[in-house]
């Protein structure tokens, strides 16, 4: 099984220089450990090197990142002393992630690719990325112990991210991977919950709303039977009215004629 390894910009101003860091200087001796372990296998090693101009601060990148680094001819653009770079080749990329290097890494169709270097969360995930969408079927990993990035953080991310894009991440702790799942269980439970909450919601406002109605059924039947009980006393009361009337009226006839038989006799 053919194997290649790209050592991803392991140069001086990511190191000790302009854009040094601590976590980059403890991978050196990890990385030159691998190094040293593919060949003796016989397997090839190439390097990345990050490279730009003096019109840097002009360019894209510049404006996003305003520091002088990596300038071709300077010590910072170099390789570290460190790591044996012997007569592997040396890649110089302008940017990030390289559409020339995957080409070229295809043309020569290795069973596995391996990255390791600097910084796992901008060139090492770029290129990652860049040569799994270009050979899906090749197996591509990533060594996270040989890996360092912009801080702890942002590292780990581009592990995870790497891992979801179907790169083999190797050197991932059981604890970040724990906390990934965590994560993910704890995102899912939440997801949950607010969908349960909606449909609890939902089901109150249904509930109210029937609620609402069968009071709204129920106040009317009553104002309905009020007004038909009121109609009834309305009808009963005229009704007495009239005979009240039609009765003094008779008594008020009945009176007269009395009167008016007495007058006669």
């Amino acid at each position: 099984m053919s194997k290649l390894l790209i050592v991803v910009d392991m140069q001086n101003d990511f190191i000790t220089g302009s854009l040094g860091s601590a976590q980059a200087k403890l991978i050196v001796p990890k990385v030159a450990e691998k190094i040293d372990e593919y060949r003796k296998n016989g397997d090839a090693v190439l390097f990345t090197r990050d490279t730009h101009n003096g019109g840097y601060l002009e360019s894209q990148e510049g404006e996003f990142l305003p520091v002088i680094h990596c300038i071709e001819g300077t010590k910072g653009h170099a390789i570290t002393e460190s790591l044996p770079v012997g007569d592997s080749e040396v890649f110089d990329k302008p940017h990030f992630g390289s559409l020339e290097l995957a080409e070229k890494v295809a043309q020569d169709a290795y069973d596995e690719i391996e990255l390791c270097g600097l910084c796992t969360d901008i060139c090492v995930i770029s290129n990652a990325l860049i040569l799994k969408a270009r050979l899906p079927e090749t197996r591509i990993t990533v060594d996270a112990s040989c890996s360092a990035g912009v801080n702890e953080v942002s590292h780990n991310a581009a592990l995870l991210t790497m891992k979801m894009c179907h790169v083999d991440v190797k050197g991932m702790t059981s604890e970040k991977e724990g906390e990934h799942e965590r994560r993910e269980g704890r995102d899912r439970r939440e997801t949950r919950d607010r969908r349960d909450g909606s449909d609890r919601r939902k089901g109150h406002d249904r509930r109210k709303g029937h609620d609402r109605r069968e009071w709204l059924e129920e106040r009317f039947e009553l104002d309905e039977l009020n007004r038909r009980n009121e109609y009834d006393r309305r009808e009963k009361r005229d009704r007495r009215s009239i005979r009240d009337r039609r009765q003094g009226r008779d008594r008020r006839q009945g009176r007269e004629r009395r009167q008016g038989h007495d007058r006669r006799d």
